[in-house]
């Protein structure tokens, strides 16, 4: 029997601010269907006057797992200047594939935490797009 490809059933979007009171505590960003999903990308932008380092992590509903950290430059896609930070990119994960997709399990989250808290009444925002298979 050949190999049909398998394309995700479910397109979704989800999106996320980390705000200083949030602190460093991981925050869900996405849940997997119950048959997996493929993340296609986590846009990221700041209105931060700082540098703000995001940590993902993989959580397998009993553990997060720290799969990368992404430094989100000050006022990235906020202040015409610096463009939105791509979250899954070869430089700061080197483990994705060449498609820059991450896969997850049925029911599996992707979480977000910033390594140290935002600054008061400035947030990250992050936009994910995946599809649930």
């Amino acid at each position: 029997m050949a190999n049909r490809p398998i394309y995700p059933d479910t397109i979704k979007n989800a999106a996320l601010d980390v705000e200083n009171g949030d602190g460093t505590t991981s925050q869900d960003l996405l849940t997997a269907g119950a048959d997996g999903a493929r993340v296609n990308y986590i846009s990221v932008i700041s209105d931060d006057t700082a540098d703000v380092v995001l940590e993902l992590y993989y959580n397998d509903l009993t553990t997060d797992s720290l799969i990368g950290a992404v430094t989100i430059p000050a006022g990235s896609g906020t202040d015409g200047v610096l463009p939105p930070v791509s979250l899954l990119n070869a430089t700061a994960l080197p483990f994705l594939g060449e498609d820059l997709a991450y896969y997850l399990e049925g029911a599996d989250k992707l979480k977000i935490a910033a390594k140290v808290a935002v600054t008061a009444a400035k947030k990250v925002t992050l936009v994910a797009s995946y599809g649930d298979y």
